[in-house]
């Protein structure tokens, strides 16, 4: 594949996620469809969606607690995806070092604020293998 999943330093800074997403949005086709495999769009709609939904908590910067359910709800929900084989084991090797890296600074920082960034960043990749999904995956 053209590109690997995302490194820490991808997820944290916000160059590195503006670069990073735009490799995801000129990858070739071939290798877009080798990472989608059998991800299905409304399997990834939903993992979006409860994503999404815990990546704004971090951004919104209310209850700790609150964004670590969210975003262990959503690696559950990842993972049991993949179990279904509705998500691409490849496609889950991208999306999980994200969720993996914004959850690791709420649980160590416990101020949301700190990782706010971290929180849009993620999302900006999210988006953009949304973006693959709806073009390469199946209906």
């Amino acid at each position: 594949m053209s590109i690997r999943p995302p490194t820490s330093d991808e997820i944290v800074h916000s160059d590195k996620a503006s670069s990073y997403t735009l490799s995801i949005l000129t990858m070739r086709e071939a290798d877009a469809r080798r990472l989608m495999g059998k991800t299905t769009v409304t399997a990834y709609r939903r993992v979006h969606e409860v994503l999404s939904s815990a990546l704004d908590e971090v951004e919104r910067g209310r209850d700790p607690s609150e964004a670590v359910l969210a975003l262990t709800k959503s690696l559950i929900l990842v993972k049991y995806q993949v179990a279904r084989e509705v998500v691409s084991p490849q496609l889950a090797s991208y999306i999980e070092p994200i969720i993996m890296n914004v959850l690791s600074c709420v649980k160590e920082s416990r101020d949301l604020i700190k990782c706010r960034d971290r929180a849009r960043n993620a999302r900006l990749i999210l988006d953009a293998l949304a973006v693959l999904v709806y073009q390469h995956g199946r209906p």
